[in-house]
């Protein structure tokens, strides 16, 4: 291995990306729901989580 730096910088960018990834969060919600959705969150990630919420189902988001 001639670069470990690079090669640990790597595989840190790689779990960073991997970790950040919430492509997937739309085939997880319902298709239809009745009422409120209430959504919560916590911690340094709850923004990503929102915004790919936001994105996957606009329609649950009042804009008015």
């Amino acid at each position: 291995m001639d670069d470990p730096e690079g090669f640990l910088r790597s595989l840190f960018s790689a779990a960073i990306a991997a970790a950040s990834d919430f492509s997937a969060i739309g085939e997880r919600l319902p298709a239809n729901l009745a009422g409120r959705v209430l959504v919560i969150g916590a911690g340094k990630a709850s923004v990503a989580m929102a915004d790919a919420l936001a994105v996957s189902r606009p329609d649950w988001f009042d804009t008015g």
